[in-house]
């Protein structure tokens, strides 16, 4: 499957999850009352967390600059992602030579279908 075919079919579905939250946020209230303590420090939080994931999302785009073709970013805000994607690629390379390559667990429950652990 090609990038372009990748990227449009997550548009879609980007787009059908933003029209469900739309129509969940329409037709539904809120069980605790406006104004009342727990109320606002709820919607308090969700500002607050909303602020920093935009800054954080700013300063990562600022800080990369277009240089993640041409280079493998190693310090700044990508390095974060790129460390927990080497832990997560060597956790399951000592998975892989554990179980003497790919991890195949047949559950009797799954009726003799199993995964691997690409998907772990």
């Amino acid at each position: 499957m090609s990038i372009a075919t990748v990227q449009v079919i997550r548009k879609i579905v980007l787009w059908l999850a933003v029209a469900a939250g739309i129509f969940f946020f329409a037709v539904s209230t809120s069980h605790y009352p406006v104004g009342g303590t727990l109320h606002e420090m709820v919607e308090w939080t969700g500002i607050v967390l909303i602020v920093a994931c935009i800054l954080g999302r700013t300063w990562a785009s600022l800080y990369i600059g277009g240089r993640k073709i041409d280079q493998l970013v190693m310090v700044g805000p990508y390095s974060v992602t790129r460390i927990l994607s080497v832990l997560r690629d060597r956790r399951r390379q000592h998975a892989d030579r554990r179980w003497g390559g790919r991890l195949a667990l047949h559950l009797g429950a799954a009726g003799g279908r199993g995964f691997s652990s690409a998907f772990l």
